[in-house]
């Protein structure tokens, strides 16, 4: 059959990798850290420094805002745009990611070779991505990822040691993943000149590696703290997730391993190893160690939690496009070869395909709105916002008791309804710098088990807010004597304490103090 320009066939894979990606604008904003993301941003944006008192939760006196950067950006984005806005942007970033990877594979010289093989492979890394992918900052960390492995694909150069020292700086202002950078600086640039004996060019990316890992101190947090910060702050973050304990990862849903969160994750990682197995041969430790040592490390933390999805997909995207084209090999028929007509017209069909697919996703307001709030407590924690409620001496603030899936919604929504009002929330959705306990008894609270009363006594809020499949609902609409029903919806309802409760569901008059995180 007749052959078709080659160029044009990598611009079809190019732009359906593209529209792939953009498609995830149909991905609703439902993340719960999304809400204190944007507080934070609108802070950033109203007081021009970034947040440290912490005004978010109740219990927290000091806020580690290290995503400020990306989330002052989000922000304007939803200022300028609402969520419609924030939905774009995360099809836009996805599509970017989704082009990067195409480079990669150019880079590699195995486009050109296979060009639907490496729109499998994008296939394949984006459903990964999309188990995990939401409108947060670690979209835009995992961009900036994808364009440090890009460049360390190719040539070394000083230039190019520009670019990372750039990227790792702004890298630690936007998520945690910043740290990725100096790793994978270390496989593809330090590891093959300590393997061919490179003594100086080893030393000298030694060096440079010193000070790439340095990035995270060109900080609000770092070297431009307040009095009351430290200037290995962002470190000591880096510290705690990794002696994150068991009682947090279990209770978390995205901090569980991809492997018992009960998702189609842990099949795509099965067929992944299986390819990655079954295309291994040991010349790849000599020709291809750092791509094996990638995704390897994401196979690790895709193991360890199912958050790690997305940078597993990352990593090991190199040698699993190396393993798929040897074990494809025999399977590739000369009519489907790059530039045969026929190729080209399955490749061009599943473009314009994937065009429709992708403009008929494209976010609307009106359903967006509707979305919203048909899934987050938006009415009820605006009445909250409206409610004459008084702090519990000897706070300044008002307590609401929230989930840990609806904490930073809810604090977004009353700064929305009632900006002038300081109501905070008793858990966010942050983890970082709170005792593992106190996530699971807040969990305990909600499904009215174990020592829930003590706990609701102990942590003394001034209003509730409860989803009305939690336990929770039923005990407190029960117990009316206790407890004010302020406002119910189809997912929601609020109530207030008539008193305080002492023991059991006996109501007494007497104050039980200050409550703390034990």
């Amino acid at each position: 059959m007749q052959k078709i320009n080659i160029n044009f066939v990598l611009l079809l894979a190019s732009l359906t990798a593209f529209l792939l990606g953009l498609a995830f604008w149909s991905q609703p904003p439902f993340d719960p850290d999304l809400g204190w993301h944007l507080f934070g941003g609108a802070f950033v944006a109203t007081h021009h420094q970034v947040p440290t008192a912490d005004l978010i939760n109740s219990f927290s006196p000091r806020w580690h805002d290290y995503h400020w950067l990306a989330q002052w950006g989000m922000f304007l984005v939803y200022e300028s745009f609402g969520y419609q806005g924030l939905s774009v942007l995360l099809g836009i970033l996805s599509a970017s990611f989704a082009l990067l990877l195409v480079a990669i594979a150019k880079r590699m010289q195995l486009l050109r070779r296979s060009p639907l093989l490496v729109l499998i492979a994008v296939i394949l890394a984006l459903f990964l991505m999309a188990r995990v992918t939401s409108v947060r900052p670690q979209v835009i960390s995992l961009f900036m990822l994808g364009l440090t492995l890009f460049l360390l694909k190719g040539k070394s150069t000083w230039s190019q040691d520009l670019i990372f020292i750039c990227l790792a700086v702004l890298g630690a202002n936007v998520h945690v993943y910043w740290i990725f950078i100096p790793i994978l600086y270390a496989i593809y640039r330090i590891l093959p000149a300590l393997l061919d004996r490179q003594r100086s060019r080893f030393y000298q990316r030694m060096a440079f590696l010193l000070l790439l890992s340095f990035a995270a101190l060109i900080s609000p947090y770092g070297l431009f703290h307040d009095r009351d910060g430290w200037l290995w702050e962002n470190y000591a973050l880096l510290f705690d997730y990794l002696v994150m304990p068991d009682a947090v990862s279990s209770t978390i849903g995205e901090l569980q391993s991809a492997f018992t969160s009960g998702t189609s994750a842990a099949l795509l990682i099965c067929l992944y190893l299986m390819i990655m197995a079954r295309g291994f041969r040991k010349k790849d430790l000599a020709t291809a160690l750092p791509d094996l040592l990638s995704a390897a490390l994401g196979l690790v933390l895709a193991i360890k939690a199912t958050k790690f999805l997305a940078i597993f997909a990352l990593l090991s995207f190199p040698y699993f496009l190396i393993t798929l084209v040897r074990i494809s090999r025999p399977f590739r028929i000369s009519i489907l070869a790059p530039g045969k007509a026929l190729s080209s017209l399955l490749l061009l069909a599943f473009c314009l395909l994937t065009l429709v697919r992708t403009l008929y996703l494209f976010p609307r307001a009106a359903d967006l709105e509707q979305q919203l709030a048909e899934n987050l407590p938006i009415q009820a924690c605006e009445k909250i916002a409206l409610l004459p409620l008084e702090p519990t001496a000897p706070r300044q603030h008002v307590r609401v008791l929230t989930h840990f899936n609806y904490g930073g919604w809810c604090r977004w929504i009353i700064y929305n309804k009632a900006p002038e009002r300081d109501l905070r929330v008793t858990i966010d959705g942050r983890t970082q710098w709170f005792p593992p306990e106190f996530f699971t008894k807040g969990i305990d609270l909600y499904n009215a088990r174990f020592g829930w009363l003590e706990t609701l006594k102990r942590w003394d809020p001034d209003v509730l807010l409860v989803s009305r499949d939690k336990p929770l609902a039923s005990v407190l609409g029960l117990a009316k004597g206790n407890w004010r029903l302020e406002h119910e919806d189809a997912s929601f309802v609020v109530f207030t304490p008539v008193r305080v409760v002492s023991s059991g569901l006996v109501v007494t008059e007497e104050s039980v103090g200050t409550p703390d995180l034990q």
